[in-house]
């Protein structure tokens, strides 16, 4: 039933605009801004998969990490695992279930290394660099709820953005989008307004 949802509130949404736009007078400015950046979208990233191959997130004994969700996940012995599009958690002891990383001294160290090998992390066929940037959270972001925010995120390059294909044991897998946000131009915009 839901099938449409989304190009039908595009659909609501540039109408809206439609209406805006009926009203304005001949000097009048309409700005349409996003609350995000965008940028190209060609291959995908899986951080998960990285993490597994550099050995900072571990799958159950006999298990192929193709269940979705982070089933396979032995978490007795990960270190870090990714949720979402680039945001990379640790498995903190007293905040997640089975943590196993120590608040403090050896989460930051985890953190800095992460941030330092994502930076090297290639495009195996084209040894384009894919992730662009990696930043630990504590440095952007303030306010009651940065518990909830993962440990760093990333900025992938246009070429590689992080897939939601988070099952595939691929690092890199090709995209039929075009287009995905982009923290960065986001960050620069933020700077920029303030």
């Amino acid at each position: 039933p839901h099938k449409h949802a989304i190009r039908e509130l595009y659909k609501k949404n540039d109408a809206l605009v439609g209406q805006v736009l009926e009203t304005l007078g001949p000097t009048d400015l309409l700005m349409v801004i996003s609350d995000h950046g965008f940028s190209s979208f060609r291959r995908g990233v899986n951080l998960n998969a990285w993490l597994l191959r550099e050995g900072y997130l571990t799958l159950k004994d006999g298990a192929d990490g193709s269940t979705e969700w982070l089933r396979d996940v032995d978490w007795s012995k990960t270190r870090a695992y990714c949720l979402g599009l680039s945001g990379l958690f640790l498995n903190l002891r007293g905040r997640e279930a089975s943590g196993i990383v120590t608040p403090g001294d050896e989460a930051r160290a985890l953190k800095a290394e992460l941030i330092a090998k994502l930076k090297n992390v290639r495009d195996e066929a084209g040894g384009d660099i894919c992730v662009r940037e990696a930043f630990d959270t504590t440095a952007l972001y303030q306010g009651p709820y940065c518990a909830n925010a993962p440990d760093v995120v990333s900025e992938e390059q246009v070429s590689a953005v992080n897939g939601r294909d988070q099952s595939s044991r691929k690092l890199l897998s090709c995209s039929l989008r075009l287009g995905c946000r982009s923290f960065l131009s986001a960050l620069a915009s933020i700077c920029r307004i303030r």
